[in-house]
């Protein structure tokens, strides 16, 4: 059974909700944390990864906008601790394929 655990970003902004979820990544097999690449700044916190028990990637959204700064949402998802990191675009499907076929892999 596959199960995906969507959190809201509250979860990440509250030091008292963050601790949930490192147990949620009890239940899961892979962890992805998702900026978006026209985001000023992010809300994870260097090396808040380490809180997961399994792998976590990051993923980067939004790469075809004109303002788009991807490199640098990779750069903030490295600093939290992610082994990998995706880029994608809803519109052109970016980065999709790959997304799964690293989820089929694990």
């Amino acid at each position: 059974t596959e199960i995906l655990v969507d959190t809201p970003g509250e979860y990440c902004q509250t030091r008292n909700l963050g601790a949930a979820l490192a147990v949620y990544t009890f239940e899961s097999q892979v962890v992805g944390l998702v900026l978006s690449s026209e985001e000023p700044y992010s809300l994870f916190s260097p090396c808040c990864a380490v809180m997961a028990n399994r792998p976590v990637i990051g993923i980067v959204t939004k790469t075809d906008l004109p303002d788009a700064n991807p490199e640098r949402a990779a750069c903030w998802l490295r600093l939290a601790g992610c082994e990998k990191i995706f880029y994608t675009s809803s519109v052109n499907n970016e980065g999709i394929n790959e997304i799964l076929t690293y989820l089929q892999s694990i």
